[in-house]
């Protein structure tokens, strides 16, 4: 594994258990606003595809503008900040709601 923590989290009545590992980060940083509208994150869908989705993309860009060579690393850079952006945002909407983390 690279490094990716996967967290657990426990719906507070029932016994509904869901997971963020791997699998998740992949979807997010492939789809971005997508999976938190999957997910059931409206307002997380709106901020992330309308502010941070753009924001983000002003910063990179420069990356494959200045330097078209380094195209790959634009790629990476974006899809890792994105994966990290929404995952953020399904997690801290998972606490709110009064979901609890397990430990693994």
């Amino acid at each position: 594994m690279i490094g990716i923590p996967k967290l657990r989290f426990r719906h507070p009545i029932g016994e509904r258990i869901e997971v963020l590992g791997l699998a998740q980060y992949t979807w997010a940083a492939i789809f971005g606003a997508l999976y938190l509208a999957y997910r059931g994150l409206w307002g997380g869908f709106f901020l992330v595809f309308f502010v941070l989705q753009p924001v983000w993309a002003a910063v990179c860009f420069p990356l494959f503008h200045a330097a078209p060579m380094l195209w790959p690393l634009w790629l990476i850079v974006y899809l890792l900040g994105m994966s990290a952006i929404v995952t953020g945002l399904v997690r801290r909407s998972y606490l709110r709601r009064g979901w609890r983390r397990l430990e693994t």
